[in-house]
Formats: C-alpha cells, sequence, structure tokens
C-alpha cells in the first residue's frame, strides 16, 4: 500500500495548479491567435481591394494611352501618304538618301 505525505500531496497540488493554468493559458493564447488572425485577413482583404481598384484604373488608364496612341500613328500616316502624293520625288529622294547612309553605315569595316 502507497502511503501519501504531506510533500506529495504539495507537490500533486502545484501540478494540478499547473495543469490548469496551462488549459487557462491554452484557451487565451488561441483566442489572441484567432483574433489576430480575424484582423490580418480583414487587413489584406481592404488591401486586396485597394490594389483591385489601382490595377482596373491603370488598365482604364493604358487603353486609353494605346487608343490615342493608335489614332496618332493613324493621322500620321496618313499625312505622310498626303506628302508623298503631293511630291513623290522628294520623298523618293529622302528615302534613296536614308538607304544611302545606312548601308555607308553598315558596311564600314571596322
Amino acid at each position: 500500500m502507497e502511503t501519501t505525505t504531506p510533500s506529495d500531496e504539495k507537490i500533486n497540488e502545484a501540478l494540478e495548479l499547473l495543469n490548469q493554468a496551462v488549459k487557462e493559458k491554452k484557451t487565451e493564447i488561441r483566442n489572441l491567435v484567432s483574433e489576430k488572425y480575424g484582423e490580418l485577413s480583414t487587413m489584406f482583404s481592404s488591401v486586396g481591394e485597394e490594389v483591385s481598384g489601382h490595377m482596373q484604373g491603370a488598365s482604364e488608364a493604358l487603353r486609353d494611352i494605346q487608343n490615342r496612341s493608335k489614332e496618332r500613328a493613324k493621322e500620321l500616316a496618313e499625312e505622310m501618304d498626303h506628302r508623298v502624293h503631293e511630291s513623290p520625288w522628294t520623298s523618293l529622294g529622302f528615302a534613296a538618301l536614308g538607304a544611302l547612309v545606312i548601308g555607308y553605315v553598315l558596311g564600314r569595316k571596322e
């Protein structure tokens, strides 16, 4: 038969108190982590919405720039076509001069 001494009883009481404290802290830590996770989740959600809004705005701006660039390119092409039809020999001379310069630069030996 086992006899318990007062020191054994005190050790058992201390262990029981430690177990209770661990259970309480475990619940407290779980609640704290859960709360912080909720806050982080909310924060990331709002940041995601903000980034999405900025991306949409940037996308619209890029589409606008693309459309304006296309329009400007068409205008320049029409203007060039008009000038070539207006004075074809001048245009042909500039094209020949450009080809000559490019040929000279590419044909040079170093």
